[in-house]
């Protein structure tokens, strides 16, 4: 499959796009973090007005964006041909100016690219930011995303593929997501690859959902990089042990990987009548998922 090249330039507002007035947004408000980044490039694309973010992530130890966050940006701008100022890793204010609508197509983006040294930043959140504007772009698009995909501070591909992408169905255009490669924290090297159908007039829906009915079933996977087959199976029984008395269907399956760095994590997704949840333990150095 062929994906168009990811140009990643940053070009320069014109004068008219510049006569645009951009919406204002205070980026250290609420939590202060990347997801009034993300939200906000999601909207701008959507609606075709320029936005300026100030103070981005003022909240975090370490403000301004980050390999993920810079990504975001440059593939926003990328399915719109944006006008951006300010992208690059650590700036606290990004312009933003969308010269078009969000194009269907096949885009490539990797976090690791960010940095010279690489990241294992979220490739998860990338497709958050995309994801809306390329489900009104009115056509198919199919995305590979690399970078961290089971890290800790975002959703793991597992959360997208067993919770994110059903309930999205429920009010959006339908998109695919698939696991190409595992990427965890420090090493990074992950990919998902995700497939957005946007029919033609393609609109969101409401959705009032207050019940989440009856437990049915919690499935999930205990994965072991780089660690003894045995780890796995541990995490996996004493998992199912801890849920038993549920009373539900467990099914957890034991993974052992192969990869750059040693990493484990347990990822589960709880299945209810009307929605799901999921939940995910991520290795530390002095607390692996099995304490």
């Amino acid at each position: 499959m062929q994906y168009r090249a990811y140009d990643a330039t940053v070009k320069k507002c014109n004068l008219a796009l510049m006569r645009k007035e951009s919406i204002r947004i205070d980026g250290s408000y609420g939590e202060g973090g990347g997801q009034i980044l993300r939200s906000s490039l999601a909207l701008s694309v959507i609606t075709g007005r320029p936005i300026a973010i100030t103070d981005i992530r003022a909240k975090r130890p370490n403000p301004g964006l980050a390999a993920e966050h810079l990504t975001a940006v440059l593939a926003a701008a990328d399915i719109c041909n944006a006008a951006v100022e300010g992208a690059e890793l650590d700036s606290q204010v990004v312009n933003f100016t969308p010269t078009g609508p969000a194009r269907a197509g096949r885009y490539h983006w990797d976090v690791g690219a960010a940095r010279p040294e690489g990241s294992a930043g979220a490739a998860t959140l990338i497709l958050q930011a995309v994801y809306p504007p390329l489900a009104l772009a009115g056509g198919t698009t199919h995305v590979r995303i690399g970078g961290g995909t089971h890290v800790a501070w975002s959703p793991t591909a597992d959360y997208l593929i067993n919770v994110w992408t059903p309930m999205q169905a429920l009010i959006g255009p339908a998109a695919n997501v698939t696991l190409t490669k595992w990427g965890w924290y420090p090493a990074g090297g992950g990919e998902i690859a995700s497939e957005i159908i946007s029919p033609a007039n393609a609109t969101f829906r409401a959705l009032t959902l207050t019940d989440r009915g009856p437990l049915k079933r919690v499935t999930g996977r205990a994965a072991g990089l780089n660690k003894d087959p045995l780890f796995a199976r541990q995490i996996a029984d004493h998992a199912a042990a801890l849920l038993a008395p549920l009373g539900v269907d467990i099914r957890v399956e034991p993974l052992t990987l192969r990869g750059d760095c040693t990493a484990s994590g347990l990822f589960l997704t709880a299945e209810y009548a009307n929605c799901r949840a999921g939940f995910s333990a991520i290795e530390k150095p002095d607390n692996p998922p099995a304490a």
